[in-house]
């Protein structure tokens, strides 16, 4: 009896395991393996991402040089950096505090504005 108990115990086991198996590729198909070509295009992410590297570095080495001027080799690593890194106008005192004022007097309008408003639906 034991042995018959065992034997109908393993059979059953095997047969859950399959079952579970074929489920799990059935219902999960992230988990399987994705070519990176699909008609000799590239598809994978990683190749993509390979590219797209690839491309930007190209970019960066690249300065381009017409009418045959030669630079010097600190310009080319200042130009090979990224373009946020950009050279900032000289900062000149008079100009910063004229915005400022401009801010002020920009939030004074408003204020004012709001005042009257306010005002107006009292009456």
């Amino acid at each position: 009896m034991k042995e018959e108990v065992n034997a109908q115990w393993r059979d059953d086991r095997t047969k859950m395991k399959n079952k579970i198996r074929h489920l799990e590729t059935k219902h999960r198909p992230w988990k399987k393996v994705v070519e990176c070509r699909y008609k000799d295009i590239r598809i994978g992410d990683m190749e993509l991402e390979e590219i797209q590297d690839d491309e930007q570095e190209e970019k960066r080495r690249k300065v381009p040089k017409y009418g045959g001027i030669e630079i010097q080799e600190p310009t080319v690593k200042l130009l090979q950096n990224h373009p946020k890194l950009v050279l900032w106008p000289k900062l000149d005192m008079t100009n910063i505090l004229t915005e400022v004022e401009k801010g002020c007097v920009k939030r004074r309008w408003a204020e004012m504005s709001k005042r009257k408003v306010k005002k107006s639906k009292r009456s």
